[in-house]
């Protein structure tokens, strides 16, 4: 396209310009600049290219790491939920082995998500902390 515009401008300046060679040397040069122009473009182009191609292709490899851990942790989270209902459905098969599972479920240390202070476990706080007598 830009080829056949430069080609196009240089044929009609070349008519018009024939009889001064000053005139023609200066289309001619001005010819010469534009098409080096255009080519430092491209240039220019092809390296953005390069650069977007390396890119797509780290954001490719993120995406595929980013579905293994995706597959990993849904296979575990199927295997667990999986589990889960089968303790179920073996401890709700019989009373006396449910309750037993409750009752040493329910022994077992638990984690207070948020601290408490001992004045919340002490309901006769300020009477019971009387000094000296």
């Amino acid at each position: 396209m830009i080829a056949l515009f430069l080609v196009t401008s240089f044929a009609t300046a070349s008519f018009a310009l024939a009889d001064d060679p000053a005139r023609l040397k200066e289309a001619y040069d001005d010819a010469i600049k534009q098409l080096q122009v255009a080519q430092d473009r491209k240039n220019e182009l092809a390296n953005e290219n390069e650069q977007l191609k390396a890119r797509l292709a780290q954001l490719q490899a993120d995406l595929d790491r980013a579905n293994q851990q995706f597959s990993g942790l849904r296979d575990q989270t199927y295997r667990l939920r999986h589990e889960a209902a089968a303790l179920d459905q073996f401890l709700s098969s019989d009373l006396k082995r449910w309750s037993d599972w409750s009752r040493q479920f329910n022994r077992l240390p638990t984690v207070d998500r948020e601290p408490r202070l001992l004045i919340d476990r002490d309901e006769d706080w300020p009477f019971s902390a009387v000094v000296g007598g």
